[in-house]
């Protein structure tokens, strides 16, 4: 049994010359390689006389594992929306990849307590895109920064699912839409000449 097209494939099977089956000799990681080439040789054996021979070519394809969990671009992102922005407005988009294949590689975008905190309240996010938006209205008087916590989860069979956490800092970046007030309604002042 050689290996067609990559060498390292040979590290990873051997076949018995005895029944032919073969075997692994080493961890296989789809990650790695997906795919594994080999040329198979068959040949009679007459004693001490050169038997006939065959040839087949044989593909051994590696199924994947849920062995990665999802990885974001960053641990922080930072960004900021001007207290004026209109609701539904994209703030910024979250990346994360896996490493994995299919469905096991396929990532959806959480917010962490289900936009059921606070500063949740004000966002939701996009489960395909990783984009988050602005759900309700910002007041930087009230409050000049938000802090929400994404989650990254593959798309496996459930009970093998695996996640990720990312933590977003959004700035509220201020608006002129105070105007000056008084402290005080009416003001006295004695003057004594």
């Amino acid at each position: 049994m050689t290996s067609l097209i990559d060498a390292r494939s040979q590290d990873f099977f051997d076949i018995d010359a005895n029944n032919g089956e073969i075997s692994t000799v080493a961890d296989i990681d789809r990650e790695f390689m997906p795919v594994h080439y080999f040329k198979v040789t068959g040949a009679e054996n007459n004693g001490a006389e050169e038997g006939r021979t065959a040839t087949t070519t044989l593909q051994i394809s590696v199924r994947d594992i849920n062995d990665n969990a999802p990885v974001f671009e960053k641990v922080i992102y930072n960004a900021s929306a001007r207290e004026s922005l209109s609701v539904g407005s994209p703030i910024v988009r979250l990346r994360a990849t896996d490493e994995d294949h299919e469905a096991n590689g396929r990532v959806s975008y959480y917010l962490r307590g289900g936009g059921s905190s606070s500063d949740e309240n004000h966002f939701r996010i996009d489960s395909a895109t990783g984009v988050l938006s602005l759900k309700s209205s910002l007041d930087r008087e009230k409050k000049a920064q938000h802090v929400i916590s994404v989650i990254a989860r593959d798309n496996a069979v459930p009970s093998e699912r695996l996640s990720t956490n990312a933590t977003v800092i959004v700035s509220v970046v201020d608006d002129n839409d105070n105007t000056p007030d008084f402290t005080k309604r009416i003001y006295l002042s004695l003057i004594h000449i």
